[in-house]
Formats: structure tokens, C-alpha cells, sequence
């Protein structure tokens, strides 16, 4: 059946260090959890542009950005449960300091690296993605259902 939706998210495409479409793996995260109506764990950074099939891709800034959500959690008092989530072919760019590497290490701050939205839909909401997205298509469903009932 089809369900004629839209939603629109908007990036600006400056490409510097730290601006572009970096965003867009989280806003679309947050879109997959308005629908499902399952709450996402709010200790989380993320970072990650996507493409079309769900791919998560490479961003700028990344140093920059982890250290900064890592300063953020110690200033809010850094507890288990804090992390970031970004793309898996940044890892190679990680450079971080070694207070950052020292909590990780401790299991103070968790870094997770995924290839597609799926996997950090899963780390997200810390629920199967499959699930969430059934959710999803439930609530897809019920504005389907909503519409045949005004026809």
C-alpha cells in the first residue's frame, strides 16, 4: 500500500571542518524515533552523513567533534552510558587525547563506529533495529488507516 508522506530535512553543503551534512544521520535517527515513539539515550553524540541506502559516511572535524561532546559530558559530570557514534571510515582519523583514550579505556566514554544507520539505531535506542523499525511502519500504517477513514 502507499502512504504518500513527506518529510523534508534540509542540510547546507559548506564542506569546511566542521559543517556540511554531518547531521544527518542523527536527525534521520530522530525522525525513526518520533515514528516508533521509542525514546533515544540522550548520553549519545553522533555524527555521520548518510546516503540513500543508509550508508554511513565519512564527516570533517571529527577530533574536534568527539572531544567537544567528551568535554560536554565531563562538564555535566562524565558517567558509564556516554558516548559518540560516528562513521566507521573515520576511524582511522581518530586522533584523540589521551584523557579521551584514558575514559574509554576505563569504560568511562564509549566510541562506536557503524557502517550504515541501522547499527546506530540499534545503539541509540539500545533496541533491535528491526523492532524500531516496525514501530515505524506501524505508525505508517495507522496514518494510512487514517486517511482510508476520511475517504
Amino acid at each position: 500500500k502507499s502512504l504518500g508522506v513527506q518529510v523534508t530535512l534540509c542540510f547546507e553543503q559548506l564542506y569546511t571542518e566542521v559543517d556540511g551534512d554531518s547531521a544527518s544521520c542523527a536527525e534521520l535517527l530522530a525522525m525513526l524515533s518520533s515514528l516508533a515513539r521509542v525514546p533515544i539515550n540522550q548520553g549519545f553524540g553522533i555524527t555521520g552523513s548518510i546516503n540513500q541506502k543508509g550508508d554511513v559516511q565519512s564527516v570533517g572535524g571529527l577530533n574536534q567533534k568527539v572531544e567537544g561532546f567528551f568535554r560536554t559530558c565531563q562538564a555535566r559530570r562524565l558517567k558509564r552510558g556516554q558516548g559518540v557514534i560516528l562513521p566507521r571510515s573515520n576511524v582511522v582519523d581518530l586522533m584523540l587525547a589521551p584523557e579521551i583514550v584514558a575514559a574509554v579505556e576505563a569504560g568511562k566514554f564509549e566510541i562506536h563506529a557503524v557502517d550504515h544507520v541501522f547499527e546506530a539505531l540499534a545503539i541509540i535506542t539500545g533496541r533491535d533495529a528491526a523492532e524500531v523499525m516496525a514501530k515505524v511502519r506501524d505508525s505508517l500504517d495507522g496514518f494510512a488507516r487514517m486517511r482510508d477513514s476520511e475517504d
